[in-house]
């Protein structure tokens, strides 16, 4: 499935957190969170580095789920809310594969691609890696992106073959 295929499914579920620690907003994302759930969206009552940190880590690697984390001071202030529950909802849409707006590009069947090279300057050349984005739909709205880290031995023409060829092959 892809992101943009997906359509919602039931009413979201509110679950209170017990206490500001970190370890409770972790085991409750944790023990709720299922293969049907597509976003992950937490109410935070401040900043703090080492809780958002380890709710990105689970929703990312643990777990691969769309989240987002918003502050209680965001959603506080009533002259500002309107503007900020419109900027969270389309930061939510386009983490979901939503277009929020597209341009019309004459070209039929292209794909736009993208590509850049990390070089580590503080290493000895073994530190370096490639990116890839391209386009999937005429409306250039869908991408694909991968990197690769630099493996010894084998040349970067190599790499960003590999990584076009399975951009295409997503076209």
């Amino acid at each position: 499935k892809q992101w943009y295929q997906r359509r919602v499914r039931g009413a979201p579920a509110i679950l209170p957190i017990p206490n500001d620690r970190t370890e409770s907003y972790i085991e409750m994302i944790d023990k709720y969170l299922t293969e049907d759930v597509q976003m992950v969206v937490t109410v935070v009552p401040s900043e703090r580095d080492d809780r958002y940190s380890a709710i990105k880590q689970l929703c990312y690697q643990r777990h691969p789920v769309a989240q987002q984390v918003i502050r209680t001071a965001t959603l506080s202030q009533p002259s500002t809310l309107k503007a900020k529950c419109v900027s969270l909802a389309c930061q939510m849409i386009n983490k979901l594969g939503g277009a929020l707006w597209t341009v019309n590009i004459p070209l039929r069947n292209a794909m736009v691609v993208g590509i850049d090279a990390y070089h580590d300057p503080s290493s000895r050349g073994f530190n370096s890696a490639i990116a890839l984005v391209a386009s999937l739909d005429r409306a250039y709205s869908q991408f694909y992106s991968d990197s690769r880290t630099e493996v010894k031995g084998m040349e970067s023409s190599e790499q960003l073959h590999q990584l076009m060829t399975t951009a295409l092959r997503h076209y």
